[in-house]
């Protein structure tokens, strides 16, 4: 069951199949780049994504292209400054 936040409707939807995409998502882990730890600016992993950092303005650089990285850039291109996007190729 759900809500319609609007009209305070509840609405129950049924589906075919479900997929559950939490498993191994839900663990941080940062890449492996030398010098990391000497970067000065705010580092954040969208498996723990910090809700308190204001992004307004500033230069952002996002690393990696899957459904996680993809949903940071659709969602914070409008408010930041610059983004770069890099992403892993073969």
């Amino acid at each position: 069951m759900g809500k319609n936040l609007d009209t305070d409707e509840m609405i129950k939807e049924t589906a075919h199949f479900f997929v559950s995409a939490a498993g191994r998502l839900n663990v941080p882990k940062m890449p492996d780049f030398p010098s990391l730890q000497d970067f000065r600016g705010h580092l954040c992993h969208t498996a723990a994504w910090d809700t308190n950092f204001d992004y307004l303005g500033k230069k952002l650089a996002v690393i990696g292209n899957s459904a996680s990285g993809q949903q940071v850039l659709s969602n914070t291109v409008a408010r930041a400054a610059h983004i770069d996007h890099y992403v892993r190729s073969n």
